[in-house]
């Protein structure tokens, strides 16, 4: 099975850098990494002596970055084998390619305006002082390429600028007060969302070096995809990509819900044991047998982002009505704070076609969460 983005080109967004208010950015870059220094190893590549390394994120109960952890703290498990940690250690400045993969379906037209406003300001925050790229990818009821990865700051702002505008040639436009053209209550919530991250993975983050980190700004459902979500996951696995989301109801999920906080009141929770046209190149890949790719394995958008998170070492934050750069700041705080995990996995261990991976601690309130599995092909 191929899926394909939509490739559009990007106009000039020249007002756009007037709107950033100057308060927004922070005078700490979420990524310091001095030009002499040399790059990290890229994560989940194996050494000669078959050595992996696995970026790890760490919080606390509320979503924090936790600070000051060893290995003597943890326990690492692969396929139920116990494991020894080689080493275990704040992360080393790298390069690091982020996916902003932003949701524009007139379900969340309320939240536009702002996913806007603050992709820019997490890019400026991001961005400068680093050797880190970024692309940008929106999708409704198709996968648009927006901007490829650049670490150039002002077609970064361009591309953002264009999420949802229909004006700027996106087919994924949502800034209309009604439904689009052929849009139902149901089609308006959601969309491609497991394509637009196997494209990420798959065509995008594959070639680049560092670090890869999906971000997802939506509401978790997915409607019309080719691919599934284990094709989704099993992608951002197998490309070491970690998912990192910010949820946001629909408009259709608020007006059946008035009585929930649209935002949940928290900012996440997901800790273990819970839960075409265009022409693009590439796609594809194997689909496991018994599975349909309109199916939706939750209707509950919320728990469909959880599981990606999880699944990937990655960790979803629930946005709140024109608070979407705290929630940003909260990932970039995260991204910030990471360690770098290394081991070399025992015979016994080895011996599968897929290697599960279970990091733990026993220290209260503190939550590892580290990539769930790989094969050992992608070593």
């Amino acid at each position: 099975m191929t899926t394909q983005f939509v490739l559009r080109l990007c106009l000039p967004a020249t007002a756009l850098l007037a709107l950033i208010p100057a308060g927004a950015q922070s005078t700490t870059p979420a990524h310091t990494a001095p030009a002499q220094t040399a790059p990290a190893p890229a994560p989940g590549v194996a050494s000669a002596v078959g050595a992996i390394t696995l970026p790890v994120t760490v919080m606390d109960e509320k979503g924090n970055p936790v600070k000051g952890l060893t290995a003597a703290d943890l326990k690492l498990t692969d396929n139920n084998e116990a494991q020894t940690i080689q080493s275990f250690s704040p992360a080393a400045p790298g390069p690091v390619a982020i996916g902003i993969v932003a949701q524009t379906s007139s379900g969340l037209r309320a939240e536009l305006g702002d996913e806007r406003l603050s992709s820019v300001h997490f890019v400026d925050h991001t961005l400068p002082g680093t050797q880190d790229q970024f692309f940008v990818i929106d999708y409704a009821g198709e996968v648009d390429l927006l901007a490829d990865p650049t670490s150039t700051a002002s077609k970064l702002h361009d591309a953002i600028n264009q999420l949802g505008s229909p004006q700027y040639g996106s087919q994924n436009g949502g800034d209309s007060s009604d439904l689009g053209a052929g849009e139902t209550h149901h089609s308006a919530m959601g969309g491609t969302l497991y394509d637009a991250i196997y494209l990420a993975a798959t065509e995008e983050l594959k070639k680049l070096p560092g670090e890869h980190v999906i971000v997802v700004f939506g509401d978790g459902i997915d409607r019309d995809s080719k691919e599934t979500m284990s094709d989704a996951i099993e992608a951002a696995q197998s490309a070491h990509a970690a998912i990192f989301a910010i949820y946001f109801k629909s408009e259709e999920e608020v007006q059946r819900n008035p009585n929930e906080n649209n935002r949940h009141g928290g900012m996440g929770g997901n800790f273990p044991g819970g839960g075409s046209g265009g022409g693009y190149p590439g796609g594809g890949g194997q689909r496991r047998g018994g599975e349909n790719p309109q199916e939706q394995p939750h209707a509950d958008g919320r728990q469909n982002l959880i599981h990606m998170c999880d699944a990937t070492g990655g960790y979803m934050v629930d946005g709140k009505r024109d608070k979407a750069d705290e929630a940003y700041n909260k990932l970039a705080d995260l991204l910030k704070n990471q360690y770098s995990l290394s081991f070399v996995p025992t015979k016994a261990a080895q011996d599968s076609d897929f290697q599960r991976i279970t990091l733990t601690t026993e220290k209260k309130g503190v939550y590892p969460k580290v990539q769930e599995g790989y094969t050992p092909q992608q070593q």
